[in-house]
C-alpha cells in the first residue's frame, strides 16, 4: 500500500490544478500586421509571419510549410487580397478556422488611389491584350480603387489593435482580458509616437518627394507630407515611358529633390529613370523589412518613415 501513496498523491494534487490553456495558432501576412497582432498577444503567445523579409508582398509563393501552417491556423489575421492575392488565392484551398480581413473591418479608414494614375496605367496598357488578363495582371501587382497599404495611417492601426483582440477573445476567451489590455496599452503608445512624429514633422519645410511607387498616400495624409509624384504604379510594374517623361517634366523645374527608393527594389535602377536631374536618394521602408520582426515593428517602421523625410529635409537644405 505504502509504494502507491506516493504517487496517487501526485495525482491527486494534479487535478486540483487549474488548467492552462494553449494559445492560439495566429498567422498573419505581412511583418507590420505580424506586429500589431504580436502587441495584442504578449503574455499569451507568438503569432507566426507567412511573408518573408525583404520582399514585395504582392507577389511570392506559399511554401508547403507556410501552407501546413496557414490550414492549422485558429485564426488568419491579413490586410486582404489587395495587398497579397496570392494569400487570397491559397485560401480558396486553405481555409483556416477564421479571418480578420483588415481592410474590410469598418473601422478601417480606406483610401483610394490616385484616380489620374491608375487612368494612366490603363491607357499604358496594349489595347490588344486579352481584358481578362489585364485583368488578373492589375490585381497581382496589388492595384485597385482602393490603397492597400492601410498601415501606414497609425489611426488604422490604433483600429486593427481593437478588433484582433476582439477577435482573439472570441477565439480564447480565458485571455480575452489579457487581448483587451494589451491592446489599450499599445494604442496608447502609438497614439504618442503618432502625435510625436506629427510634430517633429510640422516644424520642417518639406522639399519635393518622389516616392519608388504609389504607396503612401495613407502616412502622406495622415502627418500630412506632400508627394507629388512617384516613378511607378505598383512595386512589381515598370513605369510607362511616357510616365516617366512627364514626370521629369514636372520634376525639373523644381530643383533639387528627394527619390525614395526602397529596399524590395533596384535603387540603381530607379534612381536611372530620372538620371541628370537633381537628386538626393534616400529609402523608405514601408514593410519594416530592415527591422526585426515582433512587437515593436510597427512602431519603428513608422518612425523609420518619418525620419526618412525629415533627413530629406536636412539633405536638400
Amino acid at each position: 500500500m505504502i509504494k502507491y501513496a506516493l504517487p496517487l498523491f501526485f495525482s491527486l494534487a494534479l487535478l486540483t490544478l487549474p488548467s492552462l490553456a494553449q494559445a492560439p495558432r495566429v498567422v498573419t501576412d505581412i511583418a507590420p500586421v505580424h506586429s500589431l497582432v504580436a502587441q495584442v498577444m504578449k503574455g499569451v503567445g507568438r503569432p507566426d509571419l507567412l511573408a518573408e523579409q525583404p520582399a514585395s508582398p504582392h507577389q511570392t509563393q506559399l511554401r508547403p510549410s507556410q501552407a501546413r501552417k496557414l490550414e492549422q491556423a485558429d485564426l488568419l489575421v491579413w490586410v486582404g487580397p489587395e495587398l497579397t492575392p496570392w494569400l487570397g488565392r491559397a485560401l480558396d484551398g486553405l481555409s483556416p478556422a477564421n479571418t480578420l480581413g483588415l481592410l474590410d473591418l469598418p473601422t478601417t479608414q480606406n483610401r483610394p488611389f490616385d484616380a489620374a494614375a491608375e487612368e494612366e496605367h490603363a491607357d499604358d496598357e496594349d489595347p490588344a491584350d486579352d481584358h481578362d488578363d489585364r485583368e488578373a495582371d492589375t490585381q497581382d501587382h496589388g492595384h485597385g480603387r482602393i490603397d492597400p497599404h492601410a498601415w501606414l495611417d497609425p489611426v488604422n492601426g490604433a483600429a486593427w489593435l481593437v478588433a484582433i483582440a476582439e477577435d482573439l477573445a472570441r477565439i480564447d476567451p480565458e485571455h480575452a482580458a489579457t487581448y483587451r489590455e494589451n491592446a489599450v496599452a499599445a494604442r496608447f503608445a502609438l497614439s504618442e509616437q503618432t502625435k510625436e512624429l506629427t510634430a517633429r514633422l510640422d516644424a520642417v519645410e518639406l522639399p519635393a518627394l518622389v516616392t519608388a511607387h504609389q504607396a503612401y498616400g495613407h502616412f502622406a495624409a495622415r502627418f500630412p507630407i506632400p508627394l507629388p509624384g512617384y516613378v511607378s504604379l505598383s512595386d512589381a510594374a515598370a513605369p510607362s515611358a511616357g510616365h516617366i517623361s512627364e514626370l521629369r517634366d514636372r520634376l525639373a523645374p523644381l530643383g533639387k529633390f528627394c527619390l525614395f527608393t526602397e529596399p524590395e527594389l533596384d535603387a540603381t535602377r530607379t534612381a536611372a529613370m530620372l538620371n541628370g536631374l537633381d537628386i538626393v536618394v534616400l529609402e523608405l521602408d514601408l514593410l519594416g523589412s530592415r527591422q526585426t520582426p515582433g512587437e515593436a515593428l510597427y512602431g519603428e517602421t513608422l518612425a523609420a518613415l518619418g525620419q526618412a523625410f525629415l533627413t530629406c529635409a536636412e539633405e536638400v537644405k
